[in-house]
């Protein structure tokens, strides 16, 4: 990466400049500043990328007024604009797709917070951050799928701003496309719209280290204090942030020993690093000096992972039957005695490491056979779901890499960063299925390499459009490119994202998304709830003879008549919510009350008495008292749970159906 102003390219803020090279003045003042080597490994060179603009005299007038139209906007203009339209396609719809079971296991805890106050962090729900901003949206806007979701859209939609803070080291156009990238890619766009943390992870992540960008660039302190809080964001969100630290450090090394490895010149690097001996003592003096500003760095990071950490109400303990009494220290408590600051410090991030710990050990022993199975499934995502992003990609790197004297440094550290996590995350993928969320933290590296392929594109086209420009209509060229937008955006974004968002041969759809609609269920147990006092569904696991659940897949627990200690408090605490979620989550929304049942006579004499609205049984459990239901106006009806392999049955009595 380059110094201030005249290193990896010019400011792209200038609009008349556009993707010009920096003048002889300006790198002579950069040189002046940093050391010889570093601004030779990091300059762009004049005739290796071409500008985006041509002088006037050069170009036909009807052909260069589409690019001058583009180019007279200014660069944050156009991002801003990108992120805007982001935004909408993230929250238009966010509702009506059913919960995928890991949603509503999350955005359950996220109600409960509401319900009762209490909430803390578990690593099998990942980072507490959407759960503190689902539960606070719950207040205002009603206990929704949408409210759920809407914190990682908003914050997948702001995500290519993040563009803007990368320009000192890209291009106008590289700037834009990488924007554009970030907006418009199907399985950002689609996890956007998702209630999971991988999205949150990779945003914050990625906009912490552009503000470590920013502030190498600037040498301003705010880049380093904003960009601790968005690093404690991100660990906040999910455990692999801790992912992202070493795919840096380890990128760190590969963009070093690229700039001493160079054997085409005579001088070695070793040669290099002696000559350069001082200005590095001369480095390390100011960032011994400026130790003030890391240790700004570590407070906000420190400060941000307490305040999230921290447990609310009764912590983790409100979430079982343990101690109803039990009173542990919350951020709520050293409000009211800040000389608990040290105990609540020491208890968020023992839990966070606690978590951190617990989230490493659940790695499963990888073999070369499921290695190679999982990276066939992160690879088939890029080829499907992002094919431009992956093209772009590779093209970028070898353009980068080999079309240069000297290659950007922070192109190449991208490029090493997302092709190791796309080598190193199916070593540690263990659930069949979750390459497409996790593919996430692939493509948003990669957004950089594939923004500088789409420039050189993009820059090359528009050369050749001007050359030709007696010949070809430049409006007949637009039209055909909107129409091969248009085409990718249908079969890719639109369908993926939006038609067939459940759709069992989507690499996109986990197993674990239900594959039937359960919104018509739950508006029925919703007017059961608002007109029915009393038990409104009741889940129904027959026992045979011998003692034991008839149904393979049972849906309640053996003990339905209380409570123990350890039990979560998902109502009904009696359900094995393992199964029957998103169900659980769905009584919420609906506000209804559940109960279970292991008799099929008890089942029997309540139908037969009308007192029960709606039952839900396993499809195998053959103690199901079907004619007494049928006889009594319940109306049968099947859902599937997941994608494959787990169904309910649903009888729902007349007078509510429908």
């Amino acid at each position: 990466m380059s110094g201030r102003s005249g290193g990896d390219s010019p400011s792209p803020d200038s609009d008349s400049e556009g993707d010009s090279p920096p003048s002889d003045d300006a790198e002579s003042q950069s040189q002046g500043e940093r050391g010889p080597d570093e601004v030779e490994t990091n300059k762009i060179e004049t005739d290796e990328l071409e500008t985006d603009n041509v002088e006037p005299n050069q170009k036909n007038e009807s052909a260069g007024s589409l690019f001058d139209r583009y180019e007279r906007l200014t660069l944050g203009r156009v991002v801003v604009a990108i992120a805007v339209v982001a935004v909408v396609l993230r929250v238009v719809s966010l509702g009506p797709r059913t919960a995928h079971w890991d949603e509503a296991r999350v955005a359950y805890w996220a109600y409960f917070y509401t319900e009762t106050g209490s909430l803390a962090y578990h690593w099998e729900e990942h980072g507490p951050f959407v759960q503190l901003t689902a539960g606070w949206l719950f207040e205002y806007l009603g206990v929704t799928d949408f409210a759920a979701r809407l914190p990682v859209a908003i914050v997948g939609g702001l995500l290519p701003l993040a563009a803007l803070l990368y320009r000192e080291h890209l291009r106008r156009s590289e700037t834009i496309a990488l924007a554009l990238f970030l907006a418009f890619n199907a399985v950002l766009l689609y996890y956007s719209r998702f209630m999971r943390s991988d999205l949150l992870v990779a945003t914050f992540m990625f906009v912490g280290f552009g503000l470590l960008v920013r502030y190498y660039d600037t040498r301003k302190v705010r880049y380093l204090l904003v960009a601790g809080v968005f690093v404690g964001l991100g660990f906040a969100s999910k455990e692999n942030a801790i992912v992202y630290v070493l795919t840096w450090l380890g990128a760190t090394a590969l963009v070093v020993d690229q700039s001493l490895h160079s054997p085409a010149s005579p001088d070695s690097g070793l040669d290099r690093v002696r000559a350069n001996l001082d200005h590095y003592r001369e480095i390390l003096k100011t960032a011994v000096y400026r130790a003030d500003y890391a240790i700004g760095f570590v407070l906000t990071f420190v400060l941000t992972s307490v305040v999230l950490f921290a447990p609310r109400g009764q912590g983790l303990d409100g979430r079982r039957y343990t101690d109803p009494d039990a009173d542990p220290v919350t951020l709520g408590s050293v409000f009211q005695n800040p000389t608990e600051l040290l105990a609540l410090a020491d208890e968020s991030l023992g839990t966070a490491y606690s978590g951190y710990m617990d989230w490493f050990g659940e790695s499963e022993e990888t073999t070369l056979d499921t290695y190679l199975s999982f990276l066939f499934d992160y690879v088939m995502v890029l080829v499907e779901y992002a094919p431009l992003l992956t093209a772009f990609a590779v093209a970028g790197i070898v353009i980068e890499r080999y079309a240069r004297d000297h290659s950007r440094t922070l192109v190449m550290f991208m490029a090493y960063c997302g092709v190791a996590s796309l080598i190193g995350y199916p070593a540690g993928s263990h659930i069949q299925g979750d390459s497409a969320w996790l593919s996430t933290h692939v493509i948003v590296p990669l957004a950089i390499p594939a923004a500088v392929g789409l420039s050189w594109t993009y820059r090359r086209g528009r050369e050749l459009l001007e050359r030709r420009s007696d010949s070809v209509n430049p409006l007949v060229v637009l039209v055909v490119v909107l129409l091969l937008v248009g085409v990718w955006a249908w079969f890719v974004p639109v369908q993926s994202v939006y038609v067939d968002d459940t759709a069992e041969d989507s690499r996109l759809v986990q197993f674990a998304q239900p594959h039937s609609d359960l919104g018509p269920l739950t508006e029925t147990m919703t007017d059961i709830s608002n007109e029915h006092d009393g038990t409104d569904v009741v889940f129904f696991g027959g026992l045979d003879d011998d003692g034991e659940f008839a149904a393979a897949n049972s849906l309640i627990r053996h003990d339905v008549t209380g409570d123990f200690e350890g039990q979560w408090r998902v109502e009904p605490v009696c359900t094995d919510w393992g199964t029957t979620q998103p169900l659980n989550w769905y009584l919420a929304v609906a506000g209804a009350n559940g109960a279970c049942e292991d008799s099929a006579t008890a089942l029997e004499e309540n139908v037969t008495a009308e007192t029960v609205p709606m039952v839900v049984t396993a499809p195998d459990d053959e103690t199901v008292p079907v004619e007494a239901l049928e006889d009594a106006g319940y109306v049968e009806e099947t859902y599937f749970l997941r994608s494959v392999g787990v169904e309910v049955v649903v009888y729902t009595h007349g007078q509510w159906y429908g």
